[in-house]
């Protein structure tokens, strides 16, 4: 007879015990005891431990392109059991050519809003104290800040970075890049929690919808992974079932493609249509996404993927241009 805690275990009788799916709430002292000609003998106990794995969801970044008449809308949100808590929301421009980035925008200008109702709003404040604090604290890289001879002389070229950092709490958040002046160039979009691993509330989905094309316009977001377990997700490029919600100009064949840190190993995973895989449907529904349509081209992605940073690349297999939604979400374990 085998036993936890010093009770029996039922039906566990066997010269052996085999645990199945084992949760936190197995973890203690077992033993076995033989009963032999009416006598009993009980042997030392083992001790199970469980170390319970957990990752999350701890930030998002989305590179893209701001101009007139084209706003790109990034969306996240943050689970049922959040506490209001800080989190940083910001939109770097000049920042960017010190990674390369040959046109980003000049002014780029941050609105958040909470479903429908716009909450914060800000042009120039990544530079602020507060922003840049949390900036470093979360390890973001720092805000461009000008030399003030050259802000002087050239007022143009002061940095007009947005940042906002909020206090959350759960629900459906958008945010919202534009050109103060209408310009046109490359803005980076992010968003960043506040609270360590394993803490509740975290990031449920990301999402980004703009403009994608060909190339160097292709859409692309970040993630990150933090913990220390492998964490499942839901990863969706869509261009044909935008049309039920009125988007008229959407790349008729996205695909996706999925990097891990080192971008020029290629692609660790990739798909141009999903094809009713029931997979992703399953998905879906367990993440509380809508329903793509059945047959639709539109592409997706289930995976377990351990901690770390990964980037998505959404274009259109045939290199047209047009409207596109990329969707991460985070799928119960």
């Amino acid at each position: 007879q085998w036993l936890f805690e010093g009770a029996p275990i039922p039906d566990a009788t066997l010269p052996f015990l085999a645990l199945s799916g084992v949760q936190p709430a197995q973890a203690g002292h077992y033993q076995v005891r033989i009963t032999i000609d009416g006598q009993n003998f009980t042997s030392a106990a083992a001790t199970l431990t469980v170390l319970g794995g957990a990752a999350r969801l701890v930030n998002f970044s989305a590179l893209t392109t701001v101009a007139p008449g084209v706003t790109p809308i990034a969306g996240f949100s943050i689970g049922a059991d959040a506490s209001p808590r800080t989190w940083l929301v910001r939109t770097m421009g000049p920042s960017l050519s010190h990674f390369g980035v040959s046109t980003p925008v000049a002014d780029p200008e941050l609105a958040l809003f909470r479903d429908t109702a716009e909450i914060a709003h800000d042009r120039g404040g990544a530079v602020a104290a507060p922003a840049a604090g949390f900036a470093q604290r979360v390890g973001a890289f720092p805000a461009y800040t000008p030399n003030l001879w050259w802000e002087i002389m050239f007022p143009e070229w002061k940095s007009t970075e947005s940042a906002l950092v909020p206090s959350l709490a759960a629900g459906n958040y958008t945010a919202r890049v534009t050109s103060t002046a209408n310009g046109s160039g490359v803005a980076l979009l992010e968003v960043y929690d506040s609270i360590p691993t394993g803490a509740s509330g975290a990031l449920h989905n990301v999402s980004l919808r703009s403009r994608t094309g060909p190339a160097m316009n292709a859409t692309t977001v970040g993630f990150v992974i933090a913990g220390n377990a492998p964490l499942r997700v839901l990863i969706r490029g869509l261009g044909p079932a935008l049309a039920q919600f009125g988007i008229g100009d959407a790349i008729a064949d996205p695909r996706l493609a999925l990097y891990a840190r080192n971008y020029f190993d290629g692609p660790i995973a990739a798909n141009s249509g999903w094809a009713g895989n029931a997979d992703v449907a399953d998905a879906a529904r367990r993440a509380g996404a809508f329903a793509l349509p059945a047959g639709s081209r539109d592409a997706a992605l289930v995976l377990r993927l351990e901690p770390g940073a990964y980037t998505v690349q959404l274009t259109s297999a045939s290199g047209a241009s047009g409207e596109a939604l990329i969707e991460i979400y985070v799928i119960d374990n």
